[in-house]
């Protein structure tokens, strides 16, 4: 995933601004391709850069304004620009950018634009038409490894849900499944490469703008940092001051009164809860330690500083999936970051703490800890009969996970007690579908009518252990996260520029900062100094128990149809794959609104006919909620929101569409937008720095 840019114009006129545009999140750079010549030197990117922007904002927002630079935040993952003297005039430099899979060179930025144009707007160079890839037979799977898990992530259909891709032409509210729509236009065209726009979705287009800002922002978040929609162990504020001590002798998480310089003799009132809000300002690791506790040491840590978090994170306790009681939902409480504990860790933050005294929240959360639900899927690819839908964010058990983030990978065989060495980087999430087969009733393709489906995070991995690295000889990562470098080592489980496939049962967590883990549990980690097996093994207890209970107590696995396909053709009961967030966790109400099924004042129609408005396909609402719908050509056309011509059939319940799915169709469910609101939507991956 390119780093996000920090590049300034060499000599910016008078009033000059530079904005950044984000550039694509996979990469098929190859970075084993590289000058074996010493005449070569890597050579200064800016002004490639800047003509890539520059000619990227022509062809996609309209051109360029008058008094502002343009540039991408770096190249794609894998690439370099290289430079040398010309033999016959040495005053002149030629450049080339190296990566390409197929071992060829791009002589000229705007040579590479279109490749860099496709890798953005796909996801994937399968299928590219520029000039290095349109000349030469590329094998783009050399390169792909699959990492084995003991829980395969292969999920039979119809298994949870149910999930977002086997709804049929239109879901319970008449909005159009582009998903369906897709899988036809895969059938009939057999290859087929699309950007996923749910126009007619109300929830996406809420969504989308307020996605892209989080995205933007993921690669400068500590990962420490609790995330909207995660589930977190915190305590609620009291008049006194609460400080959290992890006791030497016994090793529990107790709370200590400074006052007395002592501990309390009853334990601390851990609840469970979803985090509905974050702080504006981003917490520091400072904010770890409550303000009585400025002066405990910390490695690489300068003096505590007031914290920005004044408000605190606001947090509901949670409910259970398996009761219609929802009022926890509606007790809310702003706590600050240093009374909030990942619930990766849970198992070592309530040690100590009898299981007649836990908050029943607790009991909720890991009922839910078996739940995945997708973020963002933002494009389709495919070769029929599979098609890969690919995803900016995936919610596994309690926590959330983004394209950019680095995350632990547990064992291939966790009941083995090998410790945790490797690390993935999240460079794609994909979800694929395998072999996918049209309805004998109806001839229509959905998420139904396939042998099965696999969820994969994919990106590159690293491992602290040199005798799990490349083979020949172990490679060091020679630019590490800050993260990363407070563990010690790391070194590339393969060739540099690698990409894993990791089934989604293989994530633990994210990766935190080194000091995070010493301001909470210091005394588990031993020193500063500890080998990161101790630091990374920390959470695994946790997870596995917490996975393992939910599968035998959340009544929406045990009641489940079908189930997981596991290794060997098994079918056991593990997961509850959920269409959204609020009904993995089977939320009533979220920040005081009611949400999903449970909100009685979801006005579909009428928000569909101001989505009409806005986008050109109805002229005004009627004073009696009526659409004015256009006359074009003096047909009277029903408007839908899809802009389809469709009927509703009162025996199905449903709409169903007269005749078959062309590509136009598909067109006008999302996937090619009007010109206008193309720019608006792609200024939204333009980022303004000072």
């Amino acid at each position: 995933m390119p780093a996000k840019g920090t590049t300034i114009p060499a000599r910016p006129g008078p009033g000059s601004r530079t904005f950044v545009i984000n550039g694509p999140t996979y990469s098929d750079g190859d970075a084993a391709h590289r000058p074996d010549k010493p005449t070569h030197t890597r050579a200064n990117t800016d002004a490639y850069l800047q003509k890539i922007a520059t000619k990227w904002m022509e062809d996609e927002a309209g051109g360029v304004e008058a008094g502002k630079t343009y540039t991408l935040g770096g190249l794609p993952r894998g690439y370099e620009l290289w430079e040398r003297p010309r033999p016959q005039n040495p005053k002149h430099t030629d450049r080339w950018l190296y990566g390409h899979p197929s071992k060829k060179l791009f002589d000229s930025p705007y040579q590479f634009y279109p490749h860099w144009k496709f890798l953005l707007n796909y996801g994937s160079g399968e299928s590219c038409k520029c000039k290095l890839c349109n000349s030469t037979s590329i094998n783009r799977k050399a390169r792909q490894h699959t990492i084995r898990g003991s829980s395969s992530s292969s999920i039979a259909p119809k298994s949870r849900g149910p999930p977002p891709f086997q709804k049929g032409p239109v879901d319970e509210e008449g909005t159009p499944d582009v998903y369906s729509s897709l899988f036809t236009l895969l059938r009939n065209e057999k290859t087929l490469q699309r950007k996923i726009e749910e126009r007619a979705s109300l929830d996406w287009r809420a969504e989308k703008p307020l996605v892209d800002k989080f995205v933007c922002s993921i690669p400068l978040q500590a990962s420490f940092l609790p995330r909207q929609g995660e589930v977190v162990l915190y305590l609620r504020p009291t008049s006194s001051p609460l400080e959290l001590r992890q006791d030497l002798e016994s090793c529990h998480v107790r709370v200590y009164d400074p006052r007395t310089d002592s501990y309390k003799d009853s334990p601390p009132q851990w609840l469970a809860g979803i985090v509905t809000q974050v702080p504006v300002s981003s917490p520091t690791v400072s904010s770890l330690y409550p303000s009585s506790a400025s002066s405990t040491p910390i490695s690489n840590i300068g003096p505590s500083e007031p914290s920005l978090n004044a408000s605190g994170y606001r947090i509901s306790p949670l409910p259970s999936v398996n009761s219609s009681n929802k009022l926890f939902s509606k007790q809310q409480t702003y706590t600050p970051l240093h009374l909030i504990r990942p619930f990766s860790l849970q198992s070592h933050i309530l040690a100590g703490i009898p299981p007649s005294l836990l908050h029943e929240s607790i009991t909720n959360a890991l009922t839910a800890s078996a739940t995945i639900s997708l973020i963002d899927r933002h494009s389709f690819s495919g070769t029929w009969p599979h098609a890969s839908v690919h995803s900016r964010g995936i919610f596994i058990g309690p926590e959330a996970y983004w394209l950019g983030d680095t995350v632990l990978l547990l064992p291939e065989d966790p009941s083995l007690g090998e410790s945790i060495t490797e690390s993935m980087h999240i460079l794609d999430i994909i979800t694929t579908f395998h072999s996918l087969q049209p309805s004998e009733s109806d001839g229509a393709v959905t998420g139904n009518e396939c042998k099965r489906i696999s969820v994969e995070l994919h990106g590159e991995v690293y491992t602290t252990s040199p005798v799990r690295a490349f083979p020949r000889a172990p490679i060091l990562v020679q630019h590490p996260t800050p993260r990363m470098r407070a563990y010690g080592h790391w070194f590339h489980l393969d060739q540099p520029g690698d990409v894993w496939a990791a089934p989604f049962p293989r994530i633990l967590s994210r990766l935190y900062e080194k000091d995070a883990l010493l301001a909470w549990l210091p005394h588990t980690t031993k020193t500063p100094h500890s080998p990161p097996s101790i630091l990374l093994d920390l959470g695994r207890g946790s997870v596995l128990s917490a996975r393992r209970l939910a599968a035998n107590t959340d009544e929406r696995i045990l009641n489940a149809a079908d189930t997981i396909d596991v290794d060997g053709g098994r079918r056991q009961k593990e997961w509850f794959w959920a269409e959204y967030r609020a009904e993995a966790l089977d939320l009533r109400s979220v920040a005081g609104k009611e949400v999903g099924r449970y909100d009685e004042e979801r006005r579909v129609g009428e928000w569909r006919r101001v989505l009409g408005v806005l986008d050109g396909r109805v002229e005004r609402v009627g004073d009696g909620g009526r659409d004015e719908r256009v006359d074009d050509g003096g047909r009277d056309e029903r408007v839908d929101d899809g802009g389809r011509d469709e009927r509703v059939d009162d025996t199905r319940g449903r709409g169903s569409s007269e005749g078959s799915v062309e590509g136009s169709e598909v067109d006008e469910l999302g996937v090619e937008e009007d010109e206008a609101r193309r720019k608006r939507m792609k200024m939204m991956s333009v980022v303004e720095i000072d």
